[in-house]
């Protein structure tokens, strides 16, 4: 594949939030957990596994138990501008369940002996052990995004979702030393998404000779 392909499908890949009723076969789900697999991770660890949902009943309950967790946050919010700015935000957090895959990326906790050293450190050093392997998962995640795109697929990366990741960890039956990173549905689009803006490379970027 040459550069300009590459390019190509990362500036068209978009987050699409509409699906259509068509299925996903088992073949593209392989495909994707293909790409995931080959991600760059934390000391090569791997440390990520991906829950596969086609069962409407499974996606429902976990839209479900969201739902309840909106329900409960809103009853203790008392500020005009707060509530407004959380139904703007929870409204778009359930749609994940009306595409015809989901896929829950886990990741696992960091090695053990990187707990014990962290006692000894100070909290920052902490965070960067945890993050790395959160974005471990997230390339892997991103791997999935790109991959579904090539094949004409429409994928959305979802964390808000997980305001209730202790209810979808006990639905799921997730045990330690896994944790939830993301929801990502998949399914096929009607329309993609138009292109959003984006910032100038000038804007993000500096150069130090």
């Amino acid at each position: 594949m040459r550069v300009e392909e590459l390019l190509n499908i990362i500036k068209e890949r978009r987050s699409v939030r509409d699906f259509s009723r068509d299925s996903v076969s088992d073949r593209e789900i392989q495909v994707l957990l293909e790409a995931a697999r080959f991600a760059p991770s934390n000391s090569n660890r791997q440390a990520w596994k991906f829950l596969i949902i086609k069962n409407n009943n499974v996606k429902k309950n976990i839209a479900d138990v969201v739902n309840k967790k909106i329900a409960e946050i809103k009853e203790v919010l008392s500020e005009p501008e707060l509530i407004e700015s959380f139904d703007n935000y929870s409204k778009y957090l359930t749609f994940f369940q009306d595409a015809p895959v989901v896929i829950i990326a886990l990741s696992k906790q960091s090695p053990s002996f990187l707990e014990r050293l962290s006692k000894k450190m100070n909290l920052e050093f902490a965070d960067r052990k945890i993050n790395s392997e959160l974005m471990s998962v997230s390339m892997a995640i991103q791997n999935i995004q790109l991959t579904a795109h090539a094949l004409g697929l429409g994928t959305c990366c979802m964390t808000g979702p997980l305001i209730a990741a202790d209810e979808i960890k006990s639905l799921l039956d997730v045990q330690p030393p896994f944790e939830l990173a993301a929801i990502v549905p998949v399914g096929r689009y009607e329309q993609l998404p138009s292109v959003p803006p984006r910032k100038d490379v000038s804007l993000i970027s500096e150069i130090i000779e």
